[in-house]
């Protein structure tokens, strides 16, 4: 078997309107409703969809008492993401500021799936990390 492109990953949240804006109106995300949260009583379970990529959600679920996984996978902001886009690092951080979005570091040099690219670095709702790289 060899595995051929990433299908998905998971991050845990704690607020699912917020997460759900700064997916959809920071990163451009599609919020594609999630049928295995059928029955939680805050409705509106999604996943963040990014073209073939998609990124599951664990959210808040009142009354749920069994763990969607075990700990400390299901600890909220302990994930670590990165994006690619195709805008420039400056278009990036022009576009963070303009929505509120606290930069945590960059523009910085790193080296990702195509290779060296420019990152900006800020912090999902939630505390998840969030990199955006841009390989201009």
């Amino acid at each position: 078997m060899t595995a051929h492109r990433l299908d998905h990953v998971v991050i845990h949240i704690d607020d699912w309107e917020r997460c759900n804006w700064f997916y959809e109106a920071v990163l451009g995300a599609s919020l594609v409703a999630n049928p295995e949260g059928e029955g939680n009583p805050l409705g509106g379970v999604v996943a963040y969809r990014f073209g073939e990529q998609q990124v599951n959600v664990h959210g808040p679920w009142p009354g749920r008492t069994d763990p969607c996984c075990p700990p400390p996978l299901d600890e909220v902001g302990r994930s670590d993401v990165a994006f690619a886009t195709d805008a420039t690092s400056t278009e990036i951080v022009g576009r963070l500021r303009e929505l509120g979005v606290e930069i945590v570091d960059g523009p910085v040099a790193r080296f990702g799936a195509r290779g060296w690219g420019t990152s900006v670095y800020c912090r999902d709702p939630s505390g998840n990390g969030v990199e955006i790289i841009s390989y201009e």
